[in-house]
């Protein structure tokens, strides 16, 4: 017998169906608003806070004319910062699948884990612009590169003034949330790969019975019967 969902707002039920990494954002803001979920430097961001450039980059990337899908990834070049999280927690609450790229790589590796990860959409500081430019002169396709620079103090400014942008669905617990890209010693001569990694990697599922296994007795080989059988 199943509960009378039909009075039920779409939005609504979908969140309360879900478990994903974005919903566990927003559920831990809706319980814990005002505590503080991180701390940089002089700065200390409240749940609340984070859930809203969240959810404003989510809704910017939606309304993004050349973005990317969803399923399709969207890469970060980006410092330490919380505008990392903001970007990451708005990623995969548009359900895209997030692709951190490590700056510290040449632009010839990133290059190379963004075309294999076919990511055309990238958020970067606008410090690394020129890294950025590098990336770009070694075959990287990007269609769409999202600046966060350091007075604007969110990733996407204009994703909060997105007016009637679509609200976020989110993805399944089975889909991808974040690809991982691996590094090897070029003495190994191998490509760099990337690890997969889904919402359900992260995110707990409900509790279920545990079922009641009958005992057993353990079958015990005399060492005659084991030298027979092992023949």
């Amino acid at each position: 017998m199943f509960a009378d969902t039909a009075q039920v707002d779409p939005v609504d039920l979908n969140l309360a169906r879900r478990t994903t990494i974005g919903d566990a954002l927003t559920r831990t803001a809706d319980r814990v608003p005002h505590s503080i979920a991180v701390v940089d430097r002089d700065r200390r961001i409240s749940y609340a806070q984070l859930e809203h450039d969240a959810e404003a980059i989510a809704r910017g990337i939606i309304a993004l004319d050349d973005g990317p899908a969803q399923g399709e990834p969207c890469a970060m070049l980006m410092r330490n910062s919380s505008e990392v999280l903001a970007v990451y927690f708005g990623i995969v609450k548009a359900g895209r699948v997030a692709l951190p790229v490590n700056d510290g790589l040449t632009a010839e590796d990133i290059a190379w884990i963004l075309t294999d990860a076919q990511a055309t959409t990238l958020f970067a500081d606008e410090a690394l612009l020129p890294l950025v430019r590098e990336v770009a002169a070694a075959g990287a396709t990007l269609t769409t590169i999202v600046v966060h620079t350091e007075e604007a103090g969110t990733a996407e400014p204009a994703a909060a003034e997105a007016p009637g942008g679509e609200v976020p669905q989110g993805a399944a617990r089975h889909e991808l949330r974040q690809l991982v890209g691996t590094e090897v010693g070029p003495e190994l001569c191998l490509a760099p790969s990337a690890a997969m990694m889904r919402h359900s990697a992260s995110t707990p599922r409900a509790p279920r019975p545990t079922p009641r296994v009958p005992s057993r007795r353990t079958r015990r080989w005399s060492p005659v019967r084991c030298r027979t059988h092992c023949r």
